[in-house]
């Protein structure tokens, strides 16, 4: 009988030991869901330059892949992403995909020349980037 209280504890601190890892393969299958569900329409036209042309499971990380397609120089397209596209993308993404987000689902866009699939950038965000853009 003195024994019950330390098998408990153990039972208990195994049983806490596993919910990472069935919370991790959880989102992994969620992750694989949404993105058969939303890639079901693509390609999709976003505006005059940009398309989205598939959404991709990748762990716990659902990836958009966004091609450009400018006469624009990849300088030129960088530039203006780092200016004031990445921190846009960011917020809306924290914006829009809160459960994701809550949930330590991530969300990556990848953006690439329509011409040639050439990346150009990525812009990542999890719940660290959306925490301090609430600050």
């Amino acid at each position: 009988m003195k024994h019950i209280p330390l098998l408990t504890a153990l039972l208990l601190a195994a049983t806490w030991a596993d919910i990472p890892q069935k919370v991790k393969l959880q989102n992994q299958e969620v992750v694989r869901q949404a993105a058969r569900s939303l890639s079901a329409n693509l390609p999709k036209r976003i505006d005059d330059f940009t398309q989205l042309v598939a959404i991709t499971p990748k762990d716990q990380i659902l990836q958009y892949t966004f091609a450009i397609e400018t006469l624009q120089s990849d300088a030129q397209i960088l530039k203006r992403a780092h200016d004031t596209m990445i921190p846009r993308i960011k917020k809306n993404i924290c914006r829009s995909n809160r459960r994701f987000i809550e949930s330590d689902i991530a969300i990556r866009y990848n953006y690439i020349r329509q011409k040639g699939k050439k990346p150009l950038f990525s812009v990542d965000v999890n719940r660290t980037v959306c925490d301090y853009l609430s600050e």
